[in-house]
């Protein structure tokens, strides 16, 4: 009883920090705004944390873990099509995760204020644009300038990009990157799992990228 307790607190410590830091910022969150946010005590915050600079490692390693889960859309090699899926998957996912998940919000803030996140994301644009073997400077610059405006837009007011209008943007792009535009969900999958998003176990992956058919 007493260990649930002590989580419990513990989460709300790391909530009502993620709040702050992902509206304010790190140096422009003080410790009593976290204590207010998360309804706890300083002395709490201190018993768990430590420091304000430990709690801020501790929100961007759960961010990571979302990001990581994110990230297994690129490391199923199957082909083209499966590609062109996970690109419209990533975009959902990423904007969702920006819109619901205020400790992942609050990461990619924190981390972009020691390095450029975005660098993360823009590698897995081309990975998967790659796979999909439509790849190009033109389609890679539009893929970028609409995640770039989902990630600007998310951070101003979370959750004014929603699911209708990334779907919107799918349904405009899919008849340029594959001849079979109707062969994909520009909604996203519902539930991509998060080790086999694109139901690839046990096929084989693709000699070759080649252009979504």
């Amino acid at each position: 009883m007493i260990q649930e307790r002590a989580e419990l607190t513990r989460n709300k410590i790391i909530h009502g920090a993620a709040q702050a830091f992902a509206e304010y910022g790190f140096a422009s969150t003080s410790l009593m705004e976290i204590v207010q946010l998360s309804g706890t005590t300083k002395g709490a915050l201190y018993f768990h944390f430590g420091s304000k600079e430990r709690l801020a490692e501790e929100i961007q390693e759960r961010a990571d873990e979302v990001w990581t889960g994110m990230e297994n859309l690129a490391s199923c090699r199957c082909d083209g099509r499966a590609a062109v899926q996970a690109l419209i998957d990533f975009t959902h996912m990423f904007a969702r995760n920006l819109a619901r998940n205020t400790v992942f919000r609050a990461g990619f803030r924190l981390d972009g204020e020691h390095s450029t996140p975005r660098e993360r994301w823009i590698h897995l644009l081309r990975l998967l644009l790659a796979e999909t073997g439509s790849a190009s400077d033109g389609m890679e610059a539009i893929l970028v300038a609409f995640v770039s405006g989902v990630e600007a837009l998310s951070r101003r007011r979370p959750g004014r990009i929603g699911a209708r209008a990334i779907t919107a943007v799918w349904e405009t792009l899919l008849p340029v990157l594959t001849t079979t535009p109707s062969a994909y969900l520009p909604a996203g999958r519902p539930h991509p799992h998060p080790d086999d998003p694109l139901g690839c176990a046990g096929r084989p992956a693709a000699s070759r990228p080649g252009r979504a058919g």
